[in-house]
């Protein structure tokens, strides 16, 4: 049996010993093989453990033991085989699945091939050597390669090491949470030998070559709702790409300096919510590192909670000692009682040096302030009538505290002051008093940042708005320098001693630490190239008011030091000007118009919107995948807002004025104001107020195709066709929320990618109420998952900008 040695290390004591090993004695046994192939058995038994690859053997005993079984999963693992001595080139590789043979109630294991190839003796005069490597494929990762010409095999260890099953255990009175690992990352090199004389048996002995951290984690006297839990080391990589030489032992790191693998991530969430883990019970997860050893003084684990904050502690507390983790063995951490944190701190756990603007995911909300509407909203609001102004419930310091880093706010020039503006609105809450706000929270900790959307109140001079705020930001800055100058030890963003930052392709983590970024959607009244003497904002040109598009964005923003670009999906449901007559709300749909309707496009906006999201994760997964330029200077922008008008089952995101009636004299078939043949009435009036359209024709041949220029006379009316007018944020969360969240989760299978900035309704609670009616919003699970999606795939740094593209085999970069 095949044990992996454990160091017992933990904050109290460190205690290390050599490698304890046990084969057993495998005696010859006849699966049947074609003749002149090598058969080979395997020295592992097996444990009915439920997983998809090889198992650990369960222990006694979880908080004392020195060593666990790996267990071979018959008919599904499958390794790589090299023999130099075999008779050509042709067959001296090829791959084989364990297969289980089991006689008199005992079980053997042998290696089954693959396809029609298998290795073939060579010259029988002659010692063989056998080299082999587990697995075939890691999960998160790709098919080895190598070992097919010589002994060196080159593999990935992804960054997020996707979990098997999460089981609750009881074990000597305590409850134990295991996040089952998948063992694709516990890669093993085999050896095998046969000398002249032998009987005609191969045995494979397989040791582990990866290193592994055991984690306990110990939730003490507090509940603990936990996202994952991560190990980072401060320079040397720990994850990535490499070339393993299963004869020698040498190993060698392949993976581009430009690249941050510095962190390894195991998630413990079940389906997108996070694990609950009680007062007084224990939390196992284990992590598998690069094969080579690593120095334990650069390492920390830490767990991440769902609102934001990181519980970590550092392997070894005295950075003066020097103790080295030996590839092979497992290294058990065990963690003190866990404290509560005091704060949401969740971007500590990204490296300085990751490039914030197209790599990172930020939970954001929408219109941030209108948290102010809710309490006289609660009670009173009636879906059937009435549009719901309310998109948040959390006050901005309790936004934050959820982890939510980007707020949208509209910003009205009013009597002299830059004031928010909430619900159709100005108030008397000055801009200064946020910026206020989110300093006392970046002082706390300096390690966040923030990120602030500036919208345009439509009314007085575009031109006036925009200056008056640069100039609010400006003597805010001036009044508000830092002490702290936490940059990022590059050339590239220098000389932020205030809190404002550019936000530009080169940024990065280190540059925004405890700094506020300042984003204005200038209107199209700027004109394209608007500009500023301000070095504290960042300018987004002929950014739309309407919102409307049901296509992608692509815009460009610039700052006093360097531009980017940004792509953008902002769809949503407005409340549009009132009809004429029309005593409602004045709900008329924008989206159902000659431009989309009589395209076919499908009417139901909150499927439109979940594809424009969807095709925004595949452009990001797209860009990222081809490097260069595509890779860094794309910021993305996802607007997950919005309101449904209600009522309808069917056509839930779409709707129009019940009582709206007009007749036209005649229409023209012509090019109409979206730039499409559509009717069009001499008045110039556009019909674009209702789905059924009921057409009464003077002329034309075929009432189905007209003909541009044909004149017909027609008589609209929303008769069998009413929506309520009603616009409900609340019920969009409850299924946008949910819908965007669970592709985000999804995006195991599909590819991971940066989700840029996410807006959101009703960010940071779960559940909201509005006239008497329960609505469960998904704010906390999907900026969860929005946070943690930076910890599970490798982040693109500084040195892509630079240019770097190697390490050396101990980790330090090349300069």
């Amino acid at each position: 049996m095949k044990h992996f040695e454990i160091l017992l290390f933990s904050i109290l004591l460190c205690m290390m010993s050599g490698c304890v090993e046990e084969n057993l004695e495998q005696k010859p046994f006849d699966p049947t093989v074609s003749e002149g192939e090598v058969a080979f058995g395997a020295n592992v038994e097996l444990q009915d453990t439920p997983a998809t690859k090889t198992v650990y053997g369960e222990p006694s005993d979880y908080n004392n033991y020195s060593s666990l079984e790996i267990n071979w999963l018959a008919d599904k693992d499958q390794v790589r085989v090299y023999c130099p001595q075999a008779s050509d080139n042709s067959v001296k590789s090829a791959d084989y699945t364990v297969r289980s043979l089991t006689k008199e109630d005992v079980t053997r294991y042998y290696l089954k091939k693959n396809a029609d190839r298998a290795i073939q003796w060579g010259d029988l005069a002659q010692t063989h050597e056998f080299y082999s490597f587990y697995p075939l494929t890691v999960d998160g990762g790709s098919a080895i390669t190598g070992l097919q010409s010589d002994t060196k095999v080159s593999a990935t260890i992804p960054v997020a090491q996707e979990k098997g099953q999460i089981r609750t255990i009881t074990k000597n009175g305590e409850t134990w949470k295991i996040v089952t690992p998948n063992m694709s990352y516990a890669m093993m090199a085999g050896h095998g030998t046969w000398k002249p004389g032998d009987e005609p048996n191969v045995t494979m002995t397989y040791e582990p070559v990866v290193l592994v951290l055991d984690v306990v984690v110990n939730a003490g006297d507090t509940k603990y709702n936990v996202l994952g839990v991560s190990v980072r080391s401060e320079n040397q990589p720990i994850v990535g790409s490499f070339t393993y030489d299963v004869a020698t032992q040498e190993f060698a790191y392949t993976s581009s300096s430009s690249d941050s693998n510095t962190l390894a991530w195991v998630d413990c969430q079940e389906e997108g919510s996070a694990l609950e883990l009680e007062r007084g019970q224990k939390l196992n997860v284990k992590f598998f590192l690069l094969p080579r050893n690593i120095n334990a003084s650069e390492l920390t684990v830490s767990v991440l909670l769902e609102n934001g904050q990181t519980l970590r502690q550092r392997l070894v507390p005295d950075r003066n000692r020097d103790v080295e983790l030996i590839h092979g063995n497992i290294i058990k951490v065990r963690t003190p009682k866990l404290n509560p944190a005091q704060t949401s701190n969740w971007m500590s756990m990204i490296d300085d040096d990751v490039l914030f603007a197209s790599q990172l995911s930020l939970p954001g909300s929408k219109h941030s302030y209108s948290y102010q509407l809710y309490n006289s909203e609660r009670d009173d609001y009636n879906a059937n009538t009435d549009r719901m102004q309310t998109y948040q419930t959390l006050n901005i310091s309790e936004q934050y505290d959820a982890g939510i880093r980007a707020f949208d706010i509209k910003l009205d020039y009013y009597n002299g002051n830059v004031v928010l503006y909430v619900g159709g609105e100005p108030t008397s809450i000055r801009f200064e008093s946020m910026l206020d706000e989110i300093k006392t929270k970046l002082d706390a900790v300096p390690s966040e940042f923030v990120i602030i959307a500036i919208n345009y109140v439509e009314r007085g001079s575009a031109q006036n708005w925009f200056n008056a705020i640069c100039n609010v930001v400006d003597t805010w800055s001036r009044r508000n320098q830092r002490s702290d100058n936490p940059e990022d030890g590059t050339t590239l963003n220098d000389g932020d001693s205030d809190y404002f930052r550019e936000v530009i392709s080169t940024t990065t983590v280190g540059a925004m630490r405890h700094g506020i970024g300042i984003m204005i959607h200038c209107p199209s009244d700027l004109g394209p190239n608007p500009t500023t003497s301000s070095t504290n904002v960042n300018l987004i040109a002929n950014y739309g008011t309407g919102l409307q598009t049901t296509h992608l964005s692509e815009l460009d923003i610039t700052s006093s030091r360097g531009q980017g670009h940004i792509v953008l999906q902002n769809l949503q449901q407005l409340n549009n000007p009132k009809l004429p007559g029309y005593t409602g709300v004045g709900l008329c749909p924008y989206f159902i118009t000659e431009d989309y309707h009589l395209e076919g496009a499908s009417l139901n906006l909150i499927q439109t919107k979940m594809n424009l999201i969807e095709e925004l994760f595949t452009e990001s997964r797209t860009n990222n995948a081809t490097g260069g330029t595509q890779r860094t200077n794309n910021l993305y922008v996802n607007d997950v807002s919005g309101y449904c008008v209600v009522n309808d089952s069917e056509l839930l995101s779409t709707g129009y004025a019940t009582s709206y009636y007009q007749e036209y004299d005649y229409a023209d078939w012509d090019v109409g104001h979206w730039g499409r043949l559509g009717w069009r009435d001499r008045a110039e009036s556009i019909i674009d107020y209702g789905v059924t359209l009921n057409y009464t024709y003077q002329s034309g041949d075929d009432p189905a195709n007209p003909q541009e220029g044909e004149t017909r006379f027609v008589r609209v009316s929303d008769d069998g066709s009413s929506r309520s007018e009603g616009g409900n944020n609340a019920l969009a969360a409850q299924y946008l929320n949910e819908d965007v969240g669970n592709m985000i989760y999804d995006l195991v299978n599909e590819g991971r990618t940066p989700l840029g900035v996410v807006y959101m309704n009703f960010a940071g609670v779960d559940e909201v109420e509005f006239g008497g009616t329960h609505y469960h919003v998904s704010g906390v699970r999907l900026p969860s998952l929005i946070m943690s999606n930076n910890f599970k795939f490798s982040l693109a740094t500084s040195a892509e900008i630079r240019g770097a593209d190697s390490y050396d085999n101990s980790g330090s970069s090349i300069e």
